[in-house]
């Protein structure tokens, strides 16, 4: 994992009376914590992530330790955990990228939808947009 952050909370009860004189009163009854990490998925790691991942079809807890020193010997913070989603992002830049493919043109941004036609047989990447010119790349 790259970075991790640890949200800890604590509830109350409103135990405000006719005794309080009009001001309100609580007590902590329960209290929760939440974890939440980012870090770069990787497909060949069949121990870490398989287990996270066989973790959230099979709502079983998974035990965690959290470091905020990272050449600490004891973990600052550990527990059981329920996994409750999990969010794969990829970047088609960097695929395209590793697989040695230059972008030369581009279209991207803005606040309107474009249609793109693409032709193998020459090449042309036609993309139209409602009040703009047709571009061809």
């Amino acid at each position: 994992m790259e970075n991790w952050k640890l949200s800890i909370k604590a509830n109350e009860v409103d135990t405000t009376s006719f005794d309080s004189d009009g001001w309100e009163e609580t007590e902590v009854t329960t209290k929760s914590w939440e974890v939440s990490m980012e870090g770069t998925f990787n497909k060949a790691d069949t121990t870490g992530q398989k287990a996270v991942m066989a973790a959230l079809v099979s709502g079983e807890n998974l035990p965690i330790k959290l470091y905020v020193d990272k050449t600490a010997e004891k973990e600052d913070f550990s527990g059981n955990i329920k996994i409750t989603g999990i969010d794969i992002d990829t970047s088609v830049k960097d695929k395209l990228k590793k697989l040695g493919i230059r972008i030369l043109a581009e279209d991207t941004g803005l606040n309107y939808g474009r249609t793109v036609e693409f032709y193998p047989e020459t090449g042309d990447f036609i993309i139209k947009s409602v009040g703009k010119p047709v571009k061809t790349i």
